[in-house]
């Protein structure tokens, strides 16, 4: 076997060293096929010890927090470890200071880019046991103890307009990662949120401080699964709202209110802010309008659902969409309108073939329109009507 290189550097963690090819030295164990003993020191050394009350009380619960790139390592069910840092949280002397402390000692980690970005990924379980290779990350299941839940949820979202506003930090991890999209995927699949209405004003004021697109797509569509019930109705305005008012986020915005529960008198208010944006909106957000009209009237009665599509019918004129680019674009990129004009169709006849009502009413509302094109002697609308009314009529 050939002598590895003597060249080390050390990394930003005194406990890692690297060797001359810029692997770990507990990676270079692994290949020497070293034996577990020394593999299970080399681990213990790699575990985070500063003294903090947050270091102590996550190990007495049942995680080991590991230095640098190492990943944590969870030595319990993570049920298990969430109820014994609960309750040794609340068995503290002054438990509200041991929080406090608790919660300060946390952020001042997460203040690392490094030590953030492992929290935010899964961690190990411990090497003997039976359950799977990994568990949830450890931010998710910090947020699954209520007592620093409400915090530590506003300190993520908080990260999200710092890392906006400094885009340099996300270049300091190797690899292409999407900080925004790891950091609010940690409100997804929470057991139970603690204070949902404190928490979606937070959502709304980082909305209206963040200017990236893709990090407000984000933090939309995981409203849903943050809200309570009784919520459900007053987030639907606000998201209407946001509708009207900014064009780009059409999408995640209809998707969103698509898994929201209405009443049947807010719907028609939703429903008819969304028609309202039919003829205005950019032609590649169209077949998610189109499909979000339809399925909002798949439980509405035969004459209501008639009404809409009618006016959805009078209102998508192909002729007349320009799309998002620009009449140059358009002339030499003849095929992305016709791409969108596909989507729109494909949405309208799934929606036809799964309702019953839709398919009904767009049948009556086509057949309406060819008998008319036909008086004038213009055949113009048959393609559509053959289109949407031919898969689910056969």
């Amino acid at each position: 076997m050939s002598k590895l290189k003597s060249t080390k550097r050390k990394s930003v963690f005194k406990d890692d060293v690297y060797d001359g090819d810029g692997l770990l030295q507990k990676d270079q164990d692994a290949k020497l096929g070293l034996g577990k003993s020394k593999a299970r020191r080399s681990s213990e050394s790699n575990t985070l010890q500063d003294g903090s009350i947050f270091c102590e009380l996550i190990s007495k619960s049942g995680m080991s927090i590991k230095n640098a790139h190492h990943p944590n390592v969870l030595t319990i069910d993570y049920v298990v470890f969430q109820r014994n840092l609960s309750a040794n949280l609340k068995k503290q002397v002054d438990s509200n200071a041991a929080i406090e402390e608790f919660f300060d000692d946390l952020t001042k980690l997460m203040d690392d880019i490094v030590w953030f970005h492992k929290s935010l990924m899964p961690t190990l379980n411990y090497a003997d046991s039976a359950a799977s290779a990994s568990q949830d990350c450890l931010i998710h299941l910090l947020l699954g103890v209520d007592s620093i839940q409400t915090k530590l949820a506003e300190l993520m979202l908080q990260k999200l307009i710092i890392y906006e506003s400094d885009k340099q930090l996300s270049s300091e991890i190797a690899g292409d990662v999407n900080m925004p999209r790891l950091i609010v995927n940690q409100f997804r699949w929470l057991d139970n949120i603690v204070d949902s209405k404190k928490l979606l004003d937070t959502i709304w004021e980082v909305l209206e401080a963040l200017s990236t697109l893709d990090f407000k797509r984000e933090l939309i569509c995981c409203i849903p699964e943050i809200i309570d019930d009784d919520q459900h109705s007053s987030v639907a305005v606000k998201l209407g709202e946001m509708l009207l008012q900014d064009g780009e986020l059409t999408v995640p915005l209809l998707d969103t209110m698509s898994n929201l529960q209405l009443e049947a008198g807010l719907l028609d208010e939703v429903r008819e802010r969304v028609m309202s944006i039919v003829a205005s909106c950019e032609m590649e957000d169209l077949p998610v309008v189109v499909k979000f009209i339809l399925q909002s009237v798949a439980t509405e009665k035969p004459e209501k659902a008639l009404l809409v599509i009618s006016e959805l019918r009078e209102k998508l004129d192909f002729e007349n969409f320009v799309p998002p680019s620009s009449s140059e674009q358009t002339q030499t990129q003849p095929a992305g309108s016709r791409g969108c004009e596909c989507l729109i169709l494909d949405a309208i006849k799934t929606s036809a073939c799964f309702f019953k009502v839709v398919s009904d009413a767009w049948f009556k509302v086509t057949t309406a329109t060819i008998v008319i094109t036909c008086r004038r002697g213009d055949g113009s609308d048959r393609n559509l009507t053959g289109a949407v009314v031919s898969p689910c009529r056969r």
